[in-house]
């Protein structure tokens, strides 16, 4: 990502940045927190809490508070503002989230975790873009605002946002920071690999469930999770990538990764019982992996069947006797099949001992041929 890249970021983060520097070398860690805000006792079922402050240049105008939700907002109620720009007003079943305070074209954040009874806030509406306000009552709102204005300021880099959000204690602050900045739904990143942007989120999603076991943000983040790995993978499907890995359960249970296979040639093939290319061509698979089978080569075979049965006659039926056979039986739903953008089969991908592409789709001789080459290479 560039320094111009990295600045348009910060300036469309929570659609609000107003302002952008250049960017300065700098390392982000999280704060610690005092141990009443990592052992604070969080409920259920929503809290009603209590917003009151001023917001100057706001009198007589409308506030509308939303719940926001990833890429989906929520709105929970709206309140008149007094002439001179005071708020006193209550929302109920406040919940872990980010929530947006919302007056004409300018927004209020904060970051709630359903313990707050009281937050008071004071702003001035001309400056709330640059995140120019204060919040009482609630530390993680603190804490974003503090780091955020920080990010204004430093324009960090990748690395040092990531460092931040794997490293700061407040998990909501975290989860917020990931979506809003480290999406690449809507950014592109220079430094940071797939596999990195995935860990980074599901680093951040493992703290929101650790402290808010039952915030509905754990799978509605799964869900981005799920969506990014599958866009991310797709632009990692290319010779000489290392490819995302696969880890399911064979008709018995196993749980077999892709990964632990590296230091091996490696045939990924997609296949399944009702293809009939794919029964096929089992034949010269069986003897191309018998072949070579005792010199490094096998082959990690992914079902698209959706029934177990159907899918194990046909592994023994077809003796394919090597030992990775695995499937979540979703037929082209499949989350592997996603990934790797596969539309149609057989498909396969030969995988160097690096864990690297070598080659898309290598049929009949010219497989062999590969296999020989990466063997004695």
């Amino acid at each position: 990502m560039t320094k111009n890249i990295l600045a348009v970021i910060f300036c469309v983060m929570a659609l609000i940045f107003m302002q952008c520097k250049n960017k300065v070398n700098s390392q982000i860690t999280g704060t610690e927190v005092s141990s009443d805000a990592t052992s604070e006792e969080v409920s259920e079922a929503g809290n009603t809490v209590t917003f009151k402050g001023k917001i100057v240049g706001s009198g007589g105008l409308k506030a509308y508070l939303d719940k926001m939700k990833m890429d989906a907002t929520e709105p929970l109620m709206n309140t008149q503002i007094a002439g001179d720009g005071s708020i006193d007003f209550q929302s109920e079943d406040i919940t872990p989230g980010m929530y947006r305070l919302r007056i004409g074209t300018k927004n209020v954040l904060f970051i709630l975790d359903g313990t707050e009874n009281e937050v008071i806030v004071d702003a001035n509406l001309a400056t709330v873009q640059q995140f120019e306000y204060t919040v009482q009552g609630s530390k993680n709102t603190s804490e974003y605002v503090r780091i955020v204005k920080q990010f204004i300021k430093e324009q960090p880099s990748e690395e040092d946002i990531a460092n931040y959000i794997d490293t700061t204690s407040y998990a909501l602050v975290g989860l917020s920071i990931a979506t809003d900045v480290l999406n690449p739904k809507r950014f592109q990143f220079a430094y940071l690999t797939p596999e990195r942007i995935i860990e980074i989120h599901s680093g951040a999603n493992k703290k929101v469930a650790a402290v808010y076991p039952n915030s509905d943000l754990i799978a509605i983040h799964q869900q981005f999770i799920n969506e990014i790995k599958i866009s991310l993978g797709q632009q990692m499907i290319r010779v000489g990538a290392i490819p995302p890995n696969i880890a399911m359960t064979s008709p018995q249970g196993k749980t077999y990764s892709l990964a632990d296979l590296k230091g091996q040639v490696v045939l990924l093939d997609f296949w399944a019982s009702w293809c009939r290319p794919c029964r096929f061509n089992n034949p010269e698979l069986v003897s191309i992996y018998k072949k070579y089978k005792d010199q490094g080569f096998t082959v990690y075979s992914v079902s698209l069947d959706r029934n177990a049965q159907s899918w194990e006659q046909a592994i023994l039926k077809d003796g394919l006797e090597w030992e990775y056979h695995v499937s979540d039986l979703k037929y082209w739903q499949s989350e592997p099949a996603k990934m790797y953008g596969v539309n149609s089969i057989p498909r396969t991908f030969l995988l160097d001992k690096d864990g690297r592409i070598a080659a898309i789709n290598p049929q009949g001789p010219q497989l062999e041929q590969a296999v020989k080459q990466l063997i004695n290479g």
